[in-house]
């Protein structure tokens, strides 16, 4: 299977974060000095922010990968980020 590798930067170039397969973050960089502009408080929140944009944007990426492979009606997307119905769908 190809190698999954996703980078989100947030608005005025933050920060920039990298996730792998498993939403898994591989690198973080701080592209400009914006971020001394900000409180630590708010740099918390734009780098927990895009990294969570970056794990959801993996995740569909690796849905659409497997796609080919899936079984037709089963929603692997909502079964990866943890939203599926397991017992609506009876399936496990």
């Amino acid at each position: 299977m190809a190698e999954v590798e996703v980078t989100v930067t947030a608005p005025r170039e933050v920060v920039s974060v990298t996730v792998g397969q498993h939403g898994l973050v591989r690198d973080g960089q701080f592209p400009s000095m914006a971020y001394r502009r900000l409180t630590l408080s708010e740099l918390a929140a734009v780098v927990l922010d895009t990294m969570t944009k970056e794990q959801a944007e993996s995740r569909d990426r690796m849905a659409e990968l497997m796609k080919p492979v899936t079984p037709p009606g089963f929603d692997l997307k909502s079964m990866m980020d943890g939203t599926a119905d397991v017992e609506r769908s009876g399936r496990c």
